[in-house]
């Protein structure tokens, strides 16, 4: 065999003797990219939606007293509050989607000659978390339509007036509260300061979901022309956060 025969031989056989030593019996090596594949953490799953039990619910509703000083619960006499229907602006009904189960109260805190603040609640118990969120897709599309101001006449039954005339102003905010889906309807009713000296009324609409549940609730306080609606507004937030930190 020639001297250039045998070189080539030899370079051909040391070739693939690497090629083979690379090759670690057949596995292909690992890249930088697949390392970096493996390396990659996992993205966490989302936790199911919680299932909330009626009783557990129930158990959980504040007492009187943490929702004003002297409050007392009253036999229900807002629309609505025994056929799964929320307060809406102006003294309207929003009736909820579906046959929910519900826990309905109303609250009264009393000072000599008129009513101070008021507490209206009724907590929705859907079978799933879908249909609580059809129902507060429901309550929010009609919280929106609310007009921003509404003027309404005095109404009259022969020489007896029967509701005073009134205007209504309405905003709406969205945010998250305890972990819930939240939703505000805020209103300032203002009559005539002739009617009464506790003529302005501050109504906070608050709608929250969570799990299979929708919990809404009217909290609001009748006070004099100059009183400004921030401190209604602020106290209404106080009891919302601690009834939604019981509920869980």
């Amino acid at each position: 065999m020639s001297s250039r025969r045998s070189r080539s031989l030899s370079l051909f056989l040391a070739v693939a003797a690497a090629v083979s030593a690379g090759c670690g019996g057949g596995e292909h090596p690992r890249t930088a990219k697949d390392a970096t594949r493996s390396e990659t953490p996992a993205a966490p799953r989302a936790s199911a939606p919680p299932i909330f039990d009626v009783d557990h619910l129930r158990t959980s509703l504040l007492p009187p007293k943490d929702v004003a000083a002297r409050a007392k619960i009253q036999a229900p006499t807002y629309p609505g509050l025994t056929n799964a229907t929320v307060p809406g602006c102006s003294a309207s009904s929003v009736h909820l989607p579906g046959k929910p189960k519900t826990l309905a109260r109303q609250l009264e805190s009393r000072k000599p000659g008129y009513v101070a603040a008021a507490y209206i609640q009724l907590v929705a118990v859907y079978p799933d978390a879908t249909a609580a969120s059809d129902a507060m897709d429901e309550v929010r599309t009609k919280a929106r339509a609310c007009p921003a101001k509404h003027h309404f006449p005095a109404k009259r039954r022969g020489k007896k007036v029967i509701e005073v005339e009134h205007t209504d102003t309405w905003t709406t905010t969205e945010d998250t509260v305890a972990g819930w889906t939240h939703v505000r309807g805020f209103e300032k009713l203002l009559a005539p300061r002739s009617a009464s000296k506790f003529n302005v009324f501050y109504n906070v609409y608050d709608y929250a979901t969570r799990g299979n549940v929708l919990a809404a609730s009217l909290y609001w306080e009748r006070v004099a022309s100059a009183a400004p609606g921030r401190p209604t507004a602020d106290r209404a937030t106080a009891v919302l956060t601690k009834q939604l930190t019981k509920f869980g």
